[in-house]
């Protein structure tokens, strides 16, 4: 009977730190009425979530490839542990741009989405970027925040750099 309330103390001690961990790393749940076990996945994300409410957990950037992060980006709406979108999947912009919007207060793609691009370009040029052309990513981040992945993947098949070809 000893080895039963061994295991029965360490599941319960592993249940509370993953219980723990889940809610420190989770940015946050859906909370609207056709998820029913708090999570978002499929059609009920697409259908009733659609106000982009919702978090999943956090990925690091290091161990997904570039086609799978924009996938995984488009597809459960995943974000960087610091709860910023990864704005690198966007045509055209690459780590140092998306630090310098990062300071510039854009974070998210529907931040993105509505920034001007006489004030993305006013950005790039204060830091010294001039020959960047941010004219497309409004639309491309538009197109992410939205979860129009079929969308995002036929216009950034018409881009280079960022850049209509």
């Amino acid at each position: 009977m000893d080895k039963f309330w061994w295991l029965t103390l360490g599941l319960l001690i592993g249940w509370v730190i993953h219980w723990i961990l889940t809610a420190f790393f989770c940015k946050c749940k859906c909370t609207c009425e056709c998820c029913k076990d708090g999570t978002c996945s499929g059609s009920n994300k697409n259908n009733c979530c659609a106000n982009n409410q919702v978090t999943e957990k956090a990925t690091s950037s290091h161990l997904v490839s570039e086609t799978a992060k924009t996938t995984a980006v488009l597809s459960s709406g995943l974000f960087q542990i610091d709860g910023r979108d990864d704005l690198k999947v966007i045509e055209g912009i690459g780590p140092k741009v998306a630090e310098i919007l990062h300071a510039a207060g854009i974070h998210q793609f529907h931040e993105l989405a509505v920034t001007p691009v006489a004030k993305l370009d006013e950005i790039l040029n204060a830091a010294g970027l001039q020959m960047m052309n941010p004219g497309t990513w409004p639309e491309q981040a538009a197109l992410i925040a939205k979860g129009d992945q079929a969308g995002f993947e036929r216009l950034t098949e018409e881009l280079k750099g960022g850049v209509r070809v």
